[in-house]
Order: structure tokens, then sequence, then C-alpha cells
């Protein structure tokens, strides 16, 4: 899955995703400078349709900001796609600065919806106490070079994953 990128196939096996594709004529400067990508390896079984990864791709481009961090706002904007929506539900501490331009510029749907104020210091002090269990949500943290090993191993035993995290 991708961020409106088109240039992908499947051969042998493999896949393969063309991220930038620029030629000279006639625009010797077209398309430099930088770029940014988003893409996501979303295994699954039996067909696109059975794994519902026409699901998985709208969220992957319509995110959604649960934890009120400023940051983590601010990082909404940077990953959602051109034309897509931004859900926020979390309640920041204080206001956060966005680039509105950008709202513009990437013809952004961005909405709010209320949500109960405070659960995310109980759902902290859920995981601190240890009433929620951590490592049975968060499976894994990987290296993306263990990234292919893993997504084997999910594909092979789905039941054992819920959550992981690639550190890149």
């Amino acid at each position: 899955m991708n961020d409106c990128k088109y240039g992908y196939d499947i051969h042998n096996g493999e896949m393969h995703i063309t991220l930038l594709k620029s030629g000279v004529y006639p625009n010797e400067n077209a398309d430099k400078g930088h770029h940014r990508f988003v893409y996501s390896i979303y295994p699954h079984e039996g067909s696109w349709a059975e794994g519902k990864t026409v699901n998985a791709a709208y969220a992957l481009n319509n995110p959604m900001e649960a934890s009120g961090s400023n940051a983590a706002i601010r990082s909404a904007f940077d990953a959602v796609c051109n034309a897509g929506r931004i859900i926020l539900t979390g309640w920041p501490k204080n206001d956060t600065s966005i680039a509105t331009g950008t709202i513009t510029k990437k013809e952004l749907d961005v909405r709010g919806a209320r949500t109960s104020a405070g659960e995310f210091e109980e759902a902290l002090d859920l995981i601190a106490s240890g009433r929620i269990d951590m490592p049975r949500i968060l499976t894994k943290v990987i290296g993306i070079d263990d990234a292919p090993e893993t997504i084997r191993d999910i594909e092979k035993n789905p039941g054992s994953y819920m959550k992981v995290v690639v550190n890149m």
C-alpha cells in the first residue's frame, strides 16, 4: 500500500515500487528536490478482497490521531495523502501549530471527533500498573533488516501477532 504512487508491480514473487520517475525534457528541473513517500506492507490471507486491503489502504491514507500529542498531530498532516482526511480525537494539552497552507495545498479534509477527555492518562496508568498486558499487545519491535523474516512469520502464524513496530 502507498500514498498515491502508481508505479508498482509483482513479478516472480518480488514486489517493486517506483518512487520517482522523472524525465529531463521539456523541464530539466522536474521533480528535483525533496520528496516524501509513505508505503506499507500488508500481509494477509486470501485475495486482496478477503484480506480487506482497501480498508487498510484507506486507513493508511487517512490517519486518525488519538493521542493528542502536538508532535503526532503535526505528523498526521505530513503523513496524509493529497485529498485525504485527518480525524483528530485526542485532547492536546496545548494548541498545536499547523501550517494551514498544507491543508489547502493537499486539499485535506480535517475533522474533529469528541472522545472522553482524560482517558489517555487513564490508559497510561493501566499500562504502568500492569493491568494491561503490553507484551500481548506489542508483539515485537524490530529493525528494518528483520522485516522480511518477520513478515514471513506473520503470514505463517497470523494469530501470534497483534502489533509489530519497525524501527527505521
